[in-house]
């Protein structure tokens, strides 16, 4: 059964209603619960943004917002997930065959990969392409994957057309 996380929720109603201001009478106490409330209502706001998958794409690592559950040895620690864009930087390859780019990412032992994905556009024929690509026609299909070192691209065809190209990765490091 999926768990729902109610903690991320932000009311799109006012959750603060200011006419509480204006109508202290200058107690003591009535001002400490005004600004109890004001501080509870602040956390809410902080714990909503710090849980927010942020749209941020970037060619240099990225803490972007998204967590993946514990470890077996950190039950109480989820780990943060990073996030780099591979700026192709050239077409894809005008023949059956692969092409790679350094990542530049520094692997150890707890380096997971949790997405790895893109888009590749022949701006000329206005056609664009998920990366991973997949047809029915074997040299129609494209590989992505990612090593140690270096993305790879490998095509079935003739794909120089495709000069623009992005990879999204996304891990887990420890």
């Amino acid at each position: 059964m999926a768990v729902e996380d109610k903690s991320t929720f932000l009311p799109t109603t006012q959750i603060w209603d200011s006419t509480n201001i204006s109508s202290l009478k200058g107690s003591p106490d009535e001002l400490k619960q005004l600004i109890i409330k004001l501080y509870k209502n602040i956390n809410i706001i902080s714990e909503v943004l710090n849980k927010k998958d942020t749209g941020i794409y970037d060619v240099n690592e990225y803490i972007c917002g998204r967590v993946f559950f514990p470890t077996a040895t950190q039950t109480n620690q989820f780990r943060a997930v990073y996030r780099k864009v591979i700026d192709w930087g050239k077409a894809l390859p005008n023949a059956a065959g692969s092409d790679t780019v350094a990542h530049g990412i520094t692997f150890n032992a707890s380096c997971t990969f949790t997405c790895i994905y893109g888009a590749a556009s022949d701006t000329a024929a206005k056609r664009y392409i998920p990366l991973p690509y997949a047809s029915p026609v074997l040299a129609d299909n494209i590989e992505l994957w990612v090593d140690n070192a270096n993305v790879n691209i490998k095509v079935g065809k003739d794909r120089s057309a495709y000069t623009v190209c992005y990879v999204i990765l996304e891990y887990v490091s420890t």
